[in-house]
């Protein structure tokens, strides 16, 4: 099936092409266009009427939520992917999203980094999500859901999610601690980002503990975290423990030579 690129079109020439019923198009990639929320709108107007769109990439567009909730509320059940990275959707953007989540969709893929998501905006999305069976991949990078945000993201009730983004959220060693809690009994996350968040040495603690129970995680990104000695040593020990992890990455943190002396076994 064809990918329509805004590299070759105009937008009125991409809406006018939706508009005429391209029952072959599968994935529309407008990356960087800068659309706007006009140009969301018009997108929102026409999508719709698509029975084979599967994928919608509308990064980096200056899209707000005067134009991301028109947009979202016009997705069908088809789509599988969504990524709206780079614009400012807000939390009126999470709760169209909570929106569509609440009904029938095949979504598998939704990246909304560095989009304006505070802890309201979160606590709505991921409510939207319990039993969700679908969603596989969430990106929610860059964005300011903080700790009260972490406990809407405790991990316990889905069962679906694989890949889970939370870099630079403004998490401390609470909203650590509530996500490494719900690791012990989650069995699907392969794949965790906590980098650039204050995890700290009683965070690492926490999700050392929680490594110890986990079978199902691969790979680990805890970057620029403030973590030091003591809490290098604490994921040492866990991974004797853990046989599932492949991907334990701890750059750009304070750990010192006998920080890293732990994982020379």
């Amino acid at each position: 099936m064809p990918t329509v690129s805004a590299v070759r079109l105009r937008l009125d020439d991409i809406c006018r092409l939706l508009c005429n019923g391209n029952s072959d198009l599968s994935h529309l990639d407008l990356t960087g266009y800068g659309i706007g929320d006009d140009g969301a709108k018009a997108l929102g107007s026409v999508i719709q009427l698509q029975s084979t769109l599967i994928s919608l990439s509308l990064g980096y567009n200056l899209i707000s939520p005067a134009g991301a909730v028109p947009l979202i509320e016009s997705v069908n059940n088809i789509v599988h992917s969504i990524d709206l990275r780079c614009n400012s959707i807000g939390d009126e953007g999470a709760f169209a999203l909570s929106k569509l989540f609440m009904k029938e969709n095949k979504i598998q893929h939704l990246a909304i980094q560095n989009n304006y998501i505070g802890p309201s905006g979160v606590t709505v999305l991921v409510s939207s999500l319990g039993d969700n069976a679908t969603l596989q991949s969430l990106d929610l990078g860059t964005n300011n859901i903080g700790d009260e945000g972490a406990l809407q993201l405790a991990l316990k009730t889905n069962n679906s999610l694989k890949v889970l983004n939370l870099w630079s959220n403004d998490l401390t060693e609470a909203g650590i601690q509530v996500i490494s809690y719900g690791l012990k009994e989650n069995f699907s996350v392969e794949v965790l980002n906590l980098g650039s968040n204050s995890v700290g040495d009683a965070g690492a603690a926490s999700l050392a503990e929680a490594l110890e129970q986990n079978s199902s995680l691969r790979s680990l990104h805890v970057t620029n975290a403030l973590i030091r000695e003591d809490g290098a040593k604490d994921l040492a020990r866990a991974l004797i423990h853990n046989r599932s992890l492949t991907v334990l990455d701890i750059m750009h943190n304070l750990i010192g030579y006998k920080g890293a002396e732990g994982f020379c076994w």
